[in-house]
C-alpha cells in the first residue's frame, strides 16, 4: 500500500514537473501582436509586430508562387486577423497561421521571386521588435539601421476574397541628374552653450539613434537669395547633433557626413530612401 502510494506521488510529480517545463516554454514565446499592411507605388510592405525580439527565415514555393515567413519561438496573438487581401501588383494575399506551436508562419502570395522580396528585423520600444517584409522594389544595400523611411502610404483595408482585386498599372519615374550652382556663401553656425547633464546621459546612454541629414550631392533642397543650399544647413545641423548626442553616451548613426548623395544617381526621391 505504501509503495503503491509513493508511485502515485512520484507520477504526480514528474507530470508536474512536465507541465511546469511546457508553461516555461510556452511564456517564453514572443507574441506577435498585430500585422500591418502598407501598399506604396513601388512596393508592399507588411510588418509583424511582437513583444519582444523573434528570429525569422524565408523562402519561396511554387504551385501557386508565394513567400513564406516563419517566426521562431513565436505564438499568435488573439486579435491577430489570420488573412489580408492586398490590392496590389505585387502582393495578392496574406495568410497567417500557429504552424507549430512555437512557430507562427506568414504566408504572401505573389509572383515576386528571391530578389524581389526583403527581409529585416527592428528593434523598438513599442513594440519592442518588428519584423519588416518588403516585396517590390527593394534595396539589399543597408549601412544602418533600416529606420522605416518609405514612400507614403495608405492603410489596406481587407475585402471579401469573392471580390476580383483590380490591379494598379505602376508607372515608371525617369529621373534626370540635376546641375547645381556653386554657392560662395559661407554658411555661419552659432555656438551653442549646451551643458550635458548627468541626467541626458543616463537617458540616452546606450540609445541607438539615427540622422538623417536632409538632401546631399545632387540634390541641393532650397536655395537661398545669398545662395545658401540647404544641404549644406542640414548636415553641419546634423553632425552637431551627432556629436552632443554621442558626447551624452548615444550610438549615433549618419545616413551621410558629407555632400554626397546616398543613393546611385540618377534616383528618385523613394531610391533615395530606401538606401
Amino acid at each position: 500500500m505504501k509503495r503503491n502510494i509513493f508511485m502515485y506521488l512520484l507520477s504526480s510529480l514528474i507530470c508536474l514537473m512536465a507541465w511546469s517545463g511546457v508553461a516555461a516554454a510556452a511564456s517564453s514565446n514572443a507574441t506577435i501582436q498585430n500585422l500591418r499592411v502598407s501598399v506604396a507605388q513601388d512596393k508592399v510592405r507588411v510588418v509583424a509586430d511582437a513583444d519582444k525580439e523573434v528570429d525569422y527565415k524565408s523562402f519561396v514555393l511554387a504551385e501557386p508562387q508565394r513567400v513564406v515567413i516563419d517566426l521562431s519561438d513565436a505564438v499568435i496573438g488573439s486579435n491577430l486577423k489570420k488573412e489580408y487581401t492586398v490590392n496590389s501588383n505585387y502582393v495578392k494575399k496574406i495568410r497567417v497561421a500557429q504552424f507549430t506551436p512555437n512557430t507562427v508562419r506568414i504566408v504572401i502570395e505573389t509572383d515576386i521571386k528571391k530578389d524581389g522580396y526583403d527581409v529585416f528585423g527592428l528593434p523598438g520600444k513599442d513594440p519592442d521588435y518588428r519584423v519588416v517584409m518588403d516585396f517590390g522594389e527593394v534595396s539589399f544595400s543597408r549601412t544602418v539601421k533600416p529606420n522605416m523611411k518609405s514612400a507614403p502610404s495608405k492603410p489596406v483595408v481587407a475585402k471579401p476574397a469573392s471580390k476580383p482585386v483590380v490591379k494598379p498599372a505602376v508607372k515608371k519615374i525617369e529621373v534626370k541628374p540635376t546641375t547645381l550652382p556653386k554657392s560662395s556663401a559661407a554658411i555661419a553656425v552659432p555656438a551653442v552653450d549646451f551643458k550635458i547633464t548627468d541626467a541626458d546621459r543616463k537617458i540616452l546612454a546606450g540609445k541607438k539613434i539615427t540622422i538623417d541629414p536632409g538632401h546631399g550631392g545632387s540634390d541641393s533642397g532650397c536655395i537661398g537669395p545669398t545662395g545658401i543650399m540647404e544641404k549644406n544647413v542640414s548636415i553641419k545641423v546634423g553632425l552637431g547633433l551627432a556629436q552632443l548626442l554621442k558626447e551624452s553616451g548615444a550610438k549615433v548613426y549618419m545616413t551621410r557626413k558629407g555632400d554626397n548623395d546616398v543613393a546611385p544617381q540618377p534616383a528618385t526621391d523613394v531610391q533615395e530612401l530606401q538606401a
